[in-house]
């Protein structure tokens, strides 16, 4: 699907998501608790807190995306999108003691409740991937060389091709008529995430 523009500039459905998403993403990119992981001034403490902040996001998340009937996904495979045993295996890396998991705090999410919800909640999701290498990479001077401890910001070999699908669904699904609902969620999640991350870094 694409989007004609007042000025009739047609425009992708991804297009329009990424307008509507802009802003908070780069208050995303630049907010403190991100900022280290990019320049290589990361320190251990800051780090363990980053991952469990994420944690404590991308966990409910992905139980809520768990729930949605398949027919929401537009084809899309669930697996490889689930992220959070990544930040749960960096964290043990890092001598997180799992028996005390129960303690770390999580986020109270809202419910994704149609098709467009869960797409709009992808496309914010695997939007952020993109530049995590950068991030992965930044982490050198803390973790060395290798991908231990770096597994959730270095993705797979399938981070692009898994982006790709996104797009295709995004699209399709904005021809069946579900791009307010993507636009709502896009913004929705990203918004919760920066609030989450703001109250993360005030426990630090």
């Amino acid at each position: 699907m694409s989007v004609t523009t007042a000025s009739n500039t047609v425009i992708s459905v991804r297009d329009v998501l990424r307008s509507q998403t802009q802003d908070v993403h780069e208050r995303l990119h630049d907010h403190p608790m991100f900022v280290g992981s990019a320049d290589g001034t990361m320190t251990h403490r800051d780090y363990r807190s980053l991952l469990s902040a994420l944690y404590g996001f991308h966990r409910p998340l992905e139980n809520a995306i768990r729930k949605v009937p398949r027919t929401w996904w537009f084809g899309l495979d669930p697996q490889p999108r689930l992220r959070a045993h990544r930040l749960a295996e960096d964290l043990a890396h890092l001598g997180f003691d799992w028996t005390c998991a129960e303690l770390l705090p999580v986020a109270k999410l809202s419910p994704i409740d149609s098709a467009g919800r869960l797409l709009g909640c992808l496309y914010a999701r695997e939007s952020a991937t993109l530049g995590e290498h950068v991030r992965a990479r930044g982490l050198d001077p803390l973790l060395g060389g290798g991908i231990e401890g770096r597994r959730f910001f270095s993705g797979t070999p399938d981070n692009a091709r898994l982006w790709r699908e996104v797009c295709d669904a995004l699209e399709t699904a904005g021809a069946a008529g579900h791009l307010d609902d993507m636009i709502v969620a896009a913004q929705a999640t990203l918004e919760s995430l920066e609030e989450w991350m703001n109250r993360a870094h005030a426990r630090v």
